[in-house]
């Protein structure tokens, strides 16, 4: 039977993790399915095939087994995973930190230019007068039925492109001034 060469270096490793008590909360709460307060965490044993952590949960200290799917193979690959599944802990509890946006950065010409020509088309074919190119591709297109489409479609991305840009800038903390900066862009 073969040494498992994580688990000979236990010590060390639930030494390291006994610094990064942020990572620890996140593994009992996100793996550990803990959905308590914890207050504090401590990892106990870790093999190639899982980790024992024991946390404080209103005031009781308990016990969580996270189990490493696949087990690890070498020592090498412990850094990583460790590393992979802190991201994916802290994701899954909303503990990680969004950058601040402080500086307002225009959208690239290029984005702007062909958003502004297909917006000047779709005006162009909706209002244009009779025996006009611009009523030859509407009649081509579907007629009015299909820009009355087209226009809906328009509007509900744009809808969807607001409310996405205001929860961006909610999240980034991008304040006010930056904010609108940020929307009057997107209108």
């Amino acid at each position: 039977m073969s040494q498992d060469v994580i688990g000979s270096r236990s010590g060390f490793l639930c030494q390291y993790m006994s610094h990064h008590q942020d990572t620890l909360v996140a593994y009992v709460k996100h793996f550990g399915k803990v959905n308590e307060d914890v207050s504090s965490a401590r990892m106990t044993t870790i093999d190639s095939k899982s980790m024992t952590i024991e946390y404080v949960s209103d005031g009781k200290t308990q016990t969580a087994n996270i189990i490493f799917d696949p087990p690890i193979e070498v020592y090498d690959e412990v850094k990583p995973r460790l590393i992979a599944m802190r991201e994916e802990a802290l994701e899954g509890v909303g503990m990680v930190n969004q950058p601040v946006v402080s500086v307002y950065q225009l959208p690239p010409l290029k984005l702007g230019a062909i958003t502004s020509s297909l917006m000047l088309v779709l005006i162009y074919t909706t209002f244009a007068g009779e025996g006009s190119l611009g009523s030859q591709i509407r009649e081509l297109v579907g007629g009015s039925s299909t820009m009355k489409w087209a226009w809906g479609f328009t509007g509900l991305i744009h809808a969807a492109e607001g409310i996405y840009m205001a929860a961006l800038c909610k999240r980034h903390k991008t304040g006010i001034r930056l904010g609108r900066k940020y929307k009057s862009a997107e209108l």
